[in-house]
């Protein structure tokens, strides 16, 4: 798979746009909940409105291959960064020993 649309009308921050992220697949999602935490337009996703949905598609699929791969990179980056057990587990553990 090489790009996951959320366009959904509610949500917290989905699990799966972790998952994918975290895979190295860029999304393509409405602004709900907590997605602009995840994704920063045009670098490693992009958010939109709904009636934007097949624009932000053919967008994607007219890309070349390097920027494909850049914000694919920048994806897995985000979630590395920021999300991965290595950053996590450290703040939970501060959590409890507080």
């Amino acid at each position: 798979m090489g790009l996951l649309v959320i366009c959904s009308r509610y949500e917290g921050l989905p699990m799966v746009a972790l998952e994918a992220m975290g895979r190295g697949i860029p999304l393509i999602s409405t602004p709900v909940g907590n997605i602009h935490q995840l994704i920063q337009s045009d670098i490693n996703g992009w958010i939109i409105e709904p009636s934007q949905l097949v624009a932000a598609i053919t967008h994607w699929s007219k890309l070349s291959q390097s920027h494909r791969k850049q914000i694919q990179q920048m994806a897995r980056r985000m979630i590395k960064q920021h999300y991965s057990v290595h950053v996590v587990i450290p703040r939970l553990l501060s959590l409890y020993n507080h």
